[in-house]
């Protein structure tokens, strides 16, 4: 039984993505700008509106909740990364975070390089 909640929730979770990612295709945005908690609300509203559709109103449901995932995507993201650090030493491989530490600004999207690379990809 809980194997069969946890297949319902990963489900559940991949389908909701997937509706993020077919609003932002369709309105020209990156996918990371759709909103998670807001997709979920949209559809919870639209499955508790839809509990006895006909299911000739599928398409206009999910065209529904298409546009309006879409309506107000989140603010576009600073480019700016932050060094890993703790607050507090645990024993892991974090470094602590100090006073004066700060992210870095970038001026376009942030690409990391592989540091000790161990596979070698050619171009």
């Amino acid at each position: 039984m809980v194997r069969q909640e946890i297949w319902a929730l990963l489900t559940t979770h991949y389908a909701i993505r997937n509706l993020m990612h077919q609003a932002a295709d369709g309105a020209g945005l990156d996918p990371d700008r759709m909103s998670f908690v807001r997709s979920l609300r949209v559809v919870r509203r639209l499955v508790t509106d839809q509990a006895a559709f006909p299911p000739d109103r599928m398409a206009t449901a999910r065209a529904r909740a298409l546009a309006e995932t879409a309506e107000r995507p989140n603010p576009a993201r600073r480019h700016r990364t932050c060094p890993r650090a703790v607050k507090r030493h645990r024993l892991g491989p974090h470094r602590i975070k100090h006073h004066g530490d700060t992210s870095t600004r970038h001026s376009g999207p942030h690409t990391p390089k592989p540091r000790n690379a161990a596979v070698q990809v050619p171009d």
